[in-house]
């Protein structure tokens, strides 16, 4: 991290690349977020310190802090310390003077507004104390530049069960849920259903404030193989759940789904989703490979930001659907006649 005068940085984002058809949940794109190009949701420490002439300036004056858009930033009105677009706190008191030592730094969040607005803010630091020498008051300011950057981060994992645990890239065939003969005049028919198959997957965000909005795809399914429930929980923190509805699909289920807007995500909180499918007649004497990918914006007044990734370049924004996690119903066995040399006629017909 490249250091500056007077600026204390707490929190700063360096992360790896990912160049994979599908990106790698342990590998975020190269976004880069500083103090002075911060990213929505992180909490960013802002601090200085006092020049003292031999017996003049101890540092324990007022500090006064505050943010103004105006670039007249003597009289700029200061912005509204807890408004849409940023949250201050720490241990000076936002544009009231606080004494020192204490009054020397200032924290703040800031909130995706701040990014669809697109422009700099001024942070300014007023210092003013006694001169022990000359008794009189002396004052003097400086300002930081900030532009908030998107870095926003999605993904979707492979999960082994409805609480996200990691695995499950891979499921067996579903027992079969009925084998029914049928007699008709003299004629003996069976029909086989090939019960049902939950898959599981966990979608992960950060570096954003507010709702996001996600579209999901679905890919893979034949035979007459059709969805039975496609829903989402919350876990691991906030509540929240809900279910996917078909808004562009084709009659076995492939296509995009879409949602009510996801819950904010903190740390340790993520998406689990269930996808039910009903295998129906599909026998699935092969491996099928289904795939999950996963779209999503947020929006901040009329401004929509996409997620980040480095498939077109270090931090740029995601092409549709590009983050998939790809599962796997592994084929059942297969079982052929040998003597007699004919089993009873399915009826419906057994699908590949």
């Amino acid at each position: 991290m490249k250091k500056q005068i007077f600026i204390l940085v707490l929190a700063f984002f360096a992360i790896g690349i990912s160049t994979s058809f599908a990106q790698i949940a342990s590998d975020p794109p190269t976004c880069v977020a500083t103090a002075l190009s911060p990213a929505v949701g992180s909490t960013y420490n802002y601090a200085t310190t006092i020049t003292a002439l031999p017996g003049s300036y101890s540092g324990i004056g007022n500090y006064t802090w505050y943010i103004t858009k105006n670039v007249n930033v003597l009289t700029g009105a200061p912005e509204a310390p807890n408004g849409p677009e940023f949250v201050a706190s720490g241990s000076a008191t936002y544009n009231t003077p606080t004494a020192g030592p204490g009054g020397n730094n200032l924290s703040i969040v800031w909130n995706s507004a701040a990014l669809a607005l697109n422009i700099p803010y001024y942070l300014v630091v007023k210092y003013s104390e006694n001169n022990t020498l000359v008794t009189c008051t002396a004052s003097n300011m400086k300002v930081y530049r900030i532009k908030p950057v998107n870095t926003w981060w999605l993904k979707i994992a492979s999960a082994s069960d409805a609480l996200g645990t990691a695995g499950g890239v891979s499921v067996c065939a579903a027992d079969l849920s009925k084998a029914l003969m049928t007699e008709n005049a003299g004629v003996g028919t069976i029909e086989y259903l090939y019960g049902q198959n939950v898959l599981f997957a966990k979608i992960s965000s950060t570096n954003y404030t507010g709702n996001w909005t996600p579209t999901m795809r679905v890919t893979g399914l034949f035979g007459d193989q059709t969805i039975a429930s496609f829903t989402w929980v919350n876990i691991g923190g906030t509540t929240g759940s809900g279910t996917f509805t078909a808004a562009s699909v084709d009659a076995n289920g492939n296509g995009t789904y879409s949602t009510s807007a996801m819950p904010s995500l903190y740390a340790g909180q993520d998406i689990a989703i269930t996808l039910t499918l009903n295998n129906n007649h599909h026998e699935a004497l092969a491996d099928q490979p289904i795939a999950l990918a996963i779209n999503g914006i947020y929006s901040s007044g009329a401004t929509n930001f996409k997620h980040k990734s480095n498939v077109n370049g270090p931090c740029t924004d995601a092409t549709d659907f590009e983050d998939t996690v790809n599962k796997v119903i592994n084929a059942r066995p297969g079982v052929n006649q040998v003597a007699p040399s004919t089993f009873a006629v399915p009826n419906p017909p057994i699908q590949p």
